[in-house]
Order: structure tokens, then sequence, then C-alpha cells
């Protein structure tokens, strides 16, 4: 619990750091702007802050006590890894985009293209997150309705 809990504190900080430099670059003048020292700073704040998450994803499966098999493994990693980073680069490719001025037209079209696949992707990697995440338990098949009498309704009463 608290691993999960250290790591997200190191997610949230690490990923507000990179829209905080998404904005600053935004109020600075866009002609005095290094974008390759911009763009390896970004993508090294959106590697920590997949990677914290990715420890915090395993931290909560560690404090449920659940063993993930394989499976849920390979999608809890590859989910964590296509939702947070395309999710991230999105919104920051968001934030440059709308709220840039005097951007340089090759660059925006980049941006623009990054923001649509970003948010795109992070759409669909999140059905990959949550599945991954999933703790498998017996205590299946799951409530489908409750009854006044007999309280919880499974399928087979």
């Amino acid at each position: 619990m608290v691993l999960a809990i250290i790591f997200l504190v190191i997610f949230a900080g690490f990923t507000g750091l990179g829209i905080y430099r998404s904005i600053a670059l935004v109020r600075t003048p866009m002609i005095e702007v290094d974008y390759k020292k911009f763009l390896s700073l970004q993508l090294a704040f959106i590697g920590v802050s997949v990677i914290a998450f990715l420890v915090a994803s395993f931290g909560f499966h560690q404090w449920m006590g659940a063993t993930p098999d394989a499976l849920h493994i390979v999608e809890l990693v590859f989910g964590t890894i296509l939702f947070i980073g395309c999710l991230l680069v999105a919104i920051n490719s968001f934030i440059v985009h709308y709220y840039g001025r005097n951007i340089p037209e090759k660059l925006d079209k980049w941006l623009f293209v990054a923001l649509t696949v970003g948010f795109t992707v992070s759409f669909f990697a999140l059905f990959l997150y949550t599945n991954g995440l999933a703790i498998p338990k017996e205590m299946y098949p799951l409530a489908n309705g409750i009854s006044f009498t007999k309280g919880l309704v499974t399928p087979e009463t």
C-alpha cells in the first residue's frame, strides 16, 4: 500500500511538472525556444511518470494480495505504457497546439497528429490497462441483480 502511494505521488509530481513545462513553453516567445531540449525533457518526464504509474499498479496488486497470471501482467505492463504514455503525450500536445502562438507550421501539424493519435490510443489502451489491473478472484459469477429476499442474485440462483 505504501509503495503504491509513494509512486502515485511521484507520478503526480512528474506529470504536473511536464504540464507546467508545456504551459511555460506556451508563455515564452516561440523564437527563442529550443524544441529538441523541450521534447527530450518532456519525454523524460513522461517516461518517469509511466514507470511510476506501473510500479504503483503493481503495488496495488501486492496490497490486495493478488497473484496475477502472466496474461494479466502483460496486459498491465502494455496497458500502462500505452495508456499513460499516450495520454500524457496527447495532453502536452493539446496544450502546445491550441495555446501556443507563432508555432512553426510543420511542428503544429505534428502536434495535431500526436494529439489525435494519443487520445485515440489512450482510449483503447484504457481497456487493456483495466483488464490487466483486474484481480482474478473466485467470486465469479458476479451478481447481476439484487433481491430483497435473497440478497445478491447470480445467474445460477
